[in-house]
C-alpha cells in the first residue's frame, strides 16, 4: 500500500531501467558458489526482485536521487538472503559508479565474511584472470574503476575513517547496540545518494538493537511514521498458531523461498515434529524458521503447559 501510494505522489518518480539492468547482470553473470547451485547464475525470486525494485526504482523528482536510503529485510533462515545480497554487491563491483566503497558488516567477523566471501567467489568466477578485478584478505577491488567492497565487524578496531556509499548489515539480531550500524552510516555522510540495508532473521536477545529496528519498521508499516526514504519488508507469521495449524502454505509468510525449492518443505516438517517434544528445538524453530519472538530461556513453555483447567484459589479457602 505504501509503495503503491508513491505512484500518485508528484514528488516521486518511478523508473526501473537501472534496476532491471542490475537484474540482468545478476541473472547472467553472478555465478553462485554454494551447492546445489554451484557455478549457476543467480536466479532472483519474485520476493527478492520486489525488495530490490522498490529500492532501486523510486527517485526523488526534485533531486534525481534514489528515494530510499535505508531498508530493512526480515526473513527466516535459509531463504537465500546472503546469496541475494552477494549478487547485489558483485553487481556494484562491476557496473557501479567509480571511486566508491561498499561495506558488508555484522556482529562478528565470521558472519561478515559469509557474504563478503560469496562476493569474492562471484568476482573470481566472472573475472578468472583478474583482468579487471582483484582481492586480498580485507577488500575486493575493481582496479579499473577504483571500487572496493570491504567488511566490518564488532572486532574491527578502528571503525572510523571509512567512506562508504552503501552498506549491508547481516544478522543484526546478534548486535546488542547500534555501534556497527552507526559507524557505517556515519561514513556515508559525504554522499547525497547512499544506502544502508539490514537483512536478518529474528533473534534471542530481548530489548536490544534488533528489537528497536523491528519497532521502527512496524511503526512505518502501520503508517505511524511517515518516512519515504525508508523501506521495510518483514516476512513473519501473523500468529504462532499458523505454524501448528497443519496448513503448510501459511509457512510461506516467513519463508517466501519455499515455493521455489530453495528452502525445503520436508525440512520444516521434520523440525516441527521435533519441536513438539523438545523445548529448545521449539525455541529455535519459532525464532529462526518463523521469525516469532520468544524468550531465550530453555524453560519456555507451550500453551498447553501453562493454560490448563484448575480450581479457582481464594484467600477464604
Amino acid at each position: 500500500r505504501i509503495l503503491m501510494g508513491y505512484f500518485k505522489d508528484e514528488r516521486i518518480v518511478f523508473n526501473p531501467k537501472e534496476c532491471y539492468k542490475r537484474f540482468e547482470f545478476e541473472e547472467t553473470l553472478c555465478l553462485q558458489g554454494q551447492a546445489p547451485y554451484y557455478n549457476e547464475p543467480l536466479q532472483l525470486m519474485l520476493w527478492q526482485k520486489a525488495f530490490y525494485e522498490a529500492i532501486y526504482s523510486f527517485y526523488d523528482k526534485a533531486t534525481g536521487l534514489l528515494l530510499i536510503n535505508e531498508a530493512f529485510l526480515e526473513v527466516a533462515r535459509k531463504n537465500g538472503k546472503s546469496t541475494m545480497v552477494a549478487g547485489d554487491f558483485n553487481t556494484d563491483l562491476f557496473i557501479g559508479q567509480g571511486g566508491v566503497n561498499y561495506c558488508v558488516c555484522s556482529n562478528d567477523d565470521r558472519q561478515a565474511k559469509l557474504i563478503w566471501q560469496e562476493v569474492a567467489g562471484m568476482r573470481q568466477r566472472l573475472d578468472i584472470k583478474d583482468e579487471v578485478t582483484s582481492q586480498n584478505l580485507t577488500e575486493i577491488r575493481n582496479d579499473h574503476k577504483n571500487i572496493k567492497v570491504q567488511r566490518m565487524s564488532a572486532k574491527t578496531q578502528n571503525k572510523d575513517g571509512f567512506n562508504f556509499i552503501k552498506g549491508c548489515q547481516d544478522e543484526a539480531h546478534d548486535c546488542k547496540t547500534d555501534e556497527i550500524a552507526e559507524a557505517v552510516q556515519r561514513s556515508m555522510s559525504t554522499h547525497d545518494e547512499r544506502l544502508f540495508i539490514t537483512v536478518s532473521t529474528n533473534g534471542f536477545l530481548n530489548n536490544m538493537y534488533y528489537d528497536k529496528k523491528l519497532e521502527y519498521a512496524n511503526a512505518w508499516l502501520e503508517g505511524e511514521i511517515d518516512n519515504p526514504h525508508y523501506l521495510a519488508f518483514l516476512y513473519e507469521m501473523d500468529d504462532e498458531a499458523e505454524i501448528w495449524a497443519g496448513d503448510r502454505d501459511l509457512w510461506q509468510k516467513a519463508n517466501p523461498s519455499l515455493i521455489y525449492g530453495v528452502k525445503k518443505w520436508a525440512y520444516i516438517e521434520q523440525n516441527i515434529i521435533k519441536a513438539q517434544i523438545d523445548k529448545e528445538s521449539r525455541m529455535h524453530l519459532l525464532t529462526k524458521d518463523f521469525n516469532v519472538k520468544v524468550s531465550n530461556s530453555k524453560a519456555w513453555l507451550t500453551l498447553e503447559e501453562y493454560d490448563y483447567n484448575q480450581e479457582p484459589f481464594t484467600l477464604t479457602k
